[in-house]
């Protein structure tokens, strides 16, 4: 049995949670004959001591918490008078209702931060009066800020409190022919946010022929991106058509969420961010509802960079209108030997291939 005492925070895997706003039913004992008053509540019998609040719900379940715990997570709504009838509280023993006496008001229960932890065994947190045992399965709760923490059922854990998503996985979704700075902005922006382990970049148009547009297959343009992150997850998707009926393009959404489920399993519509290069790539999400940062949002300088004009570029610096160095303004230093070497390849292969079916 692992034992906490109160006033010590015991150092556990703390979690967040927020509990939720609700109107409630108070109870403050201002004077009990030394006793304290024993009330029913979903944890068994407790005993409420002077200035304790016995809090009723509106499913009727009882609570007791102390002064400190309900001035940080209550405001009062609505007093009463000093009518036990109107409060009607679940006594123990009928002792407890005539030796103690109370003010009775509402209360709106604030939607307060907390810190919470499943325990994995059985326990007991040693208070100055008494003591709390707990069960292996459930939850402590503790108010950040404060040394006060208190055990609670996991049944009404559920119903009082929502867990705080801490994760936050970001996707990014771009054709990158070729890579440059502009990606490399707003894929550092989502890694500072998510972290490696739950950041994903999506490579467009991976199955695509060399064209116009794609002038780098998708292992070329994989490795330009592994070279500036190395620890980046990447995929390729296959391209599209652009209407919203075509089954093809309903496949391509279904995909796309089927390859973010499988890397991240326990991402959903309230914790998934997706990071685009301009409106063309976050077009994809306006309709999911799902929060969206465009490049523009990331840095306002590199936003305006992009793959056609990198292009343009590179073609200046083949025909010789340019320096090498001029595409140091556009891609990573790192990349530009390679990308300009690989792109100088991929238009003999894709002459080649006009002339062979010309």
């Amino acid at each position: 049995m692992i034992e906490f005492k109160q006033g010590h925070v015991p150092n556990l895997n703390w979690k967040k949670a927020v509990k939720k706003p609700l109107i409630l039913s108070v109870a403050v004992v201002i004077y009990d004959s030394g006793n304290g008053v024993w009330v029913n509540t979903p944890e068994g019998k407790c005993v409420a001591n002077n200035g304790d609040y016995i809090i009723k719900d509106y499913e009727g379940n009882q609570f007791i918490c102390s002064k400190e715990n309900f001035q940080i997570g209550h405001d009062v709504y609505n007093e009463y008078a000093d009518d036990p009838d109107i409060f009607n509280i679940d006594f123990v023993d009928i002792s407890s209702k005539k030796d103690a006496t109370y003010n009775f008001f509402t209360c709106i229960r604030k939607e307060i931060e907390v810190e919470y932890a499943i325990i994995d065994d059985d326990f007991i947190i040693k208070q100055e009066k008494d003591s709390q045992h707990g069960d292996k399965g459930d939850i402590i709760i503790r108010i950040p800020g404060t040394n006060h923490f208190y055990r609670i059922y996991p049944r009404i854990f559920e119903k009082t409190y929502y867990i705080k998503l801490e994760e936050k996985y970001g996707v990014f979704l771009s054709r990158m022919s070729p890579f440059h700075l502009g990606h490399g902005s707003v894929i550092k922006e989502m890694v500072n946010d998510c972290g490696y382990e739950k950041s994903l970049v999506l490579i467009g148009s991976c199955s695509s022929k060399l064209n116009n547009r794609v002038t780098f297959t998708y292992s070329q343009r994989r490795q330009m991106l592994k070279n500036i992150f190395p620890n980046i997850s990447v995929v390729g998707l296959p391209d599209y058509k652009h209407y919203d009926s075509d089954p093809e393009f309903i496949q391509w959404h279904e995909n796309l969420w089927d390859i973010i489920k499988l890397k991240f399993p326990l991402a959903n519509k309230n914790n998934i961010v997706f990071y685009g290069g301009d409106s063309s790539d976050v077009f994809f999400f306006k309709d999911y509802n799902v929060k969206i940062i465009s490049r523009k949002n990331v840095n306002k300088k590199e936003h305006l960079l992009s793959g056609a004009k990198a292009r343009t570029v590179i073609r200046e610096i083949i025909d010789n209108k340019t320096q090498p160095n001029v595409l140091n303004n556009i891609c990573h230093s790192e990349n530009v030997e390679y990308i300009i070497e690989t792109f100088k390849e991929n238009i003999k292969k894709w002459s080649d291939l006009i002339k062979t079916h010309s």
